[in-house]
């Protein structure tokens, strides 16, 4: 996964002020360290986490890719 998406997701939590412990129990099948992985570019998210992400802060797919 580029860094850019990770990027962008760790920018449109922090806008919303929502924490990756908060994300991941949104989630319920990622943990804070699967998020803070994905965010750094660490751990590549397969197109279902984007899309659950994206779910869980009420933003579209689009914004992801495009950072918000």
């Amino acid at each position: 996964m580029p860094l850019a998406l990770g990027k962008h997701i760790r920018n449109i939590r922090q806008t919303q002020k929502v924490s990756q412990s908060e994300l991941a129990a949104r989630l319920e099948y990622l943990n804070q360290s699967q998020i803070s992985k994905i965010e750094k570019g660490d751990r590549k998210a397969t197109a279902e986490d984007l899309i659950q992400i994206a779910k869980a802060l009420g933003v579209t797919l689009e914004d992801i890719v495009s950072g918000g």
